[in-house]
């Protein structure tokens, strides 16, 4: 990555974006990302350790695509309070979280999703660094806690670059900025990273849909080619102008120079989870529905012969118990937004990719429906 890698003593070795082409109609990038041993084909998405997971639950023995494996945690007060101040509490997370849990041949980041967690100072900030540095994972993370301020977040990375520093650990550092609604903001917390090195970006989208900040990466991608972004927490559909959209926001964001995604780390519904109520990615119009959609609009077929599906049909996908048949659809998802992206990859580098996007219904409608809301985006 040449003189872009400048964010720890002017060079991070295990970190690579090569470009190969970008999309004459859009933001959409095909690169091959190196981190250490690991490669990943981008556009793609990444897998979170809650579909890892999901194996088991859903009786399935093969292996799971991933290159970067993204560890998602929920982290709660009380939990946070005794990482901080219990040693047998820290050394149980520790243990749970831990790089040697998953594949040797793919690069491991971790993920906390805050809730009602704002950490504060330097002791609680190194905490979370010293986890991470302990569980031997490839890249650190450094967060971006909701309503923290930018001032303080960008206070707290220089005093995560120190700490690497000090404990001579040269692996690369990704900020992972909160997403935001207004423009300008996005664009000033992207310049000041820049400004200060940048070579990888996380942007937490916090189960939504954040146009402002997605055009302000679009931006910083098309200055600085180079950098590594990834999505975390990424809905199913998304929401534009106050509409659900049946899209699903994954497929849609290389648009923006996004090339990666992994998906949001839901807590437990409150109320009992039904199979009617799974979404089920759909191969051929790039959306999401629930059973009662598939029966009413394909007849239960779903067309899709990823791992999982093998050419079943929506009741064959959700078999079983519940939970069975959660676990089934999270790895469906994670198979076939693959294998879409890998296609959507090729398109890129043959030219034909935007003639993609307005062959599939839902990124049809997206586009669509993002040229009607124009400055109320």
């Amino acid at each position: 990555m040449g003189s872009g890698l400048k964010g720890l003593k002017g060079a991070l070795p295990d970190l690579t974006l090569k470009r190969l082409r970008v999309d004459d109609d859009t933001s959409a990038n095909a690169a091959t990302l190196e981190l250490g041993g690991a490669r990943g084909d981008l556009p793609t998405k990444f897998p979170t350790s809650t579909e890892l997971s999901s194996s088991k639950k859903a009786e399935f023995e093969g292996a799971i695509p991933s290159g970067v494996i993204v560890v998602s945690k929920l982290l709660y007060p009380d939990g946070f309070k005794r990482i901080l101040e219990e040693d047998s509490s820290f050394k149980a997370y520790l243990r749970g979280i831990s790089r040697k849990r998953y594949g040797e041949g793919d690069a491991v980041l971790l993920f906390m999703e805050f809730k009602g967690v704002a950490p504060e100072g330097v002791e609680e900030w190194r905490v979370l660094l010293d986890l991470q540095f302990l569980a031997g994972f490839d890249i650190i993370t450094v967060q971006q806690a909701e309503g923290q301020s930018d001032e303080d977040f960008l206070s707290f990375l220089k005093f995560s670059r120190r700490w690497c520093e000090e404990r001579g650990i040269d692996k690369p550092l990704m900020p992972v900025i909160c997403a935001k609604r207004d423009r300008g903001a996005a664009q000033g917390i992207l310049k000041a990273l820049a400004d200060s090195g940048l070579d990888c970006l996380g942007v937490d989208m916090r189960g939504g849909f954040y146009y402002h900040t997605l055009s302000a990466i679009e931006d910083l991608k098309r200055r600085s080619p180079e950098i590594w972004v990834h999505a975390f927490q990424v809905p199913p559909k998304l929401r534009l102008g106050g509409r659900l959209l049946s899209c699903a926001e994954g497929m849609v964001l290389p648009i923006f120079g996004v090339d990666s995604f992994s998906r949001w780390i839901v807590p437990p519904p409150p109320i009992p989870l039904t199979k009617d109520k799974i979404n089920i990615f759909d191969r051929e119009d790039w959306g999401f529905m629930k059973r009662g959609e598939w029966m009413e609009k394909r007849g239960g077929m779903l067309n899709c012969d990823c791992p999982i599906c093998m050419g079943s049909d929506v009741d064959g996908l959700l078999s079983g118990t519940v939970i069975r048949a959660l676990s089934r659809g999270k790895l469906h998802d994670h198979f076939s937004q693959r294998e879409e992206m890998e296609g959507a990859r090729r398109r890129i580098l043959e030219g034909g990719y935007r003639d993609l996007l307005i062959s599939k219904r839902g990124p049809r409608e997206f586009l669509e429906a993002l040229g009607r809301a124009g400055p109320a985006r």
